[in-house]
Parts: C-alpha cells; sequence; structure tokens
C-alpha cells in the first residue's frame, strides 16, 4: 500500500493519482465535518477540502506518512470560514425583520423547503434575537413560539 505522501508527489506528475487521496480520506473527512458542522453542510466541507488540498498539494511536508491530519487541517479552516458567513447572514436575516406572511408563504411553496429546515432557521433567528449562544430545547421552543406567534 503507497503512503499519502508518495500519492500526493505522484499527482504532481499525474494529478489524476489524487484520487486516491479521495478514495481513501472522503469517508472520515465527511464523518468529522458532519460532526463539526452538521450533515446539511459536510458534504460541501468535504468537497471543498479535497479540493483545496488537490490546489494545495505542494504545500504538503512530506515527512508526513499520512496526509488525514493535513485534510482535517484544511476542513476545520473550512468549517470555521462557514459558521461566520453563517453568522453574517443570520445576523443579516434578523435585522431585515420578519418576514411578511404571504412572501414566507411563497418563499415555502417555491422552495419546497423542509420543515425542520424552517424549524432551525426560526431557531437560529430566535437565538440571535434573544441574544442566546445555547438553550434546552423546550426552552428554545416556548421562546421562538412568543416570538412568532401570529
Amino acid at each position: 500500500m503507497t503512503s499519502d505522501n508518495e500519492i500526493i508527489r505522484r499527482s504532481w506528475d499525474n494529478p489524476a493519482v489524487f484520487a486516491e487521496m479521495y478514495d481513501r480520506h472522503a469517508t472520515s473527512v465527511y464523518r468529522y465535518a458532519a460532526r463539526r458542522a452538521g450533515v446539511d453542510t459536510a458534504d460541501d466541507i468535504m468537497a471543498e477540502t479535497f479540493l483545496v488540498a488537490f490546489e494545495r498539494r505542494n504545500r504538503f511536508d512530506s515527512a508526513f506518512e499520512s496526509a488525514l491530519p493535513w485534510l482535517l487541517g484544511i476542513a476545520t479552516v473550512l468549517i470555521r470560514k462557514h459558521r461566520g458567513s453563517e453568522a453574517r447572514f443570520l445576523r443579516a436575516v434578523v435585522a431585515s425583520g420578519p418576514p411578511r406572511r404571504s412572501l414566507r408563504i411563497t418563499m415555502i411553496a417555491s422552495t419546497q423547503t423542509s420543515p425542520f429546515a424552517l424549524w432551525r432557521e426560526r431557531f437560529a433567528s430566535c437565538l440571535l434575537a434573544t441574544g442566546m449562544h445555547c438553550c434546552c430545547m423546550r426552552g428554545a421552543t416556548s421562546t421562538m413560539r412568543a416570538l412568532h406567534s401570529p
């Protein structure tokens, strides 16, 4: 079995060889991203991790046999960036005020958003609106009902 170090070195001459890295570590990177960022974004984080790794493969430290720690480091940075952009988006949503009911119904019908995704959106806006960073489900549910009641 060839080491990750050798695969990366061979991929400089033959970029298609880098697919072996994906086959070897995609599951681990996906699981790591799912635990840290949720299953909703794990696929995107995993794909972007391998894209960044491929583009920066000349920076891999050849002293290491396994590339998994390097890949997880890339995934960590991407997760941090994702969380920052998601937080900026949620702050903008809260700052824009509650959507009109008719607009919200149109948005739901047009995008066919799942009930869980809508609940998650309302939960996040509730946390931002109340300044809470984490809370129990019962408290969050009652606060959401109070904030979003018609």
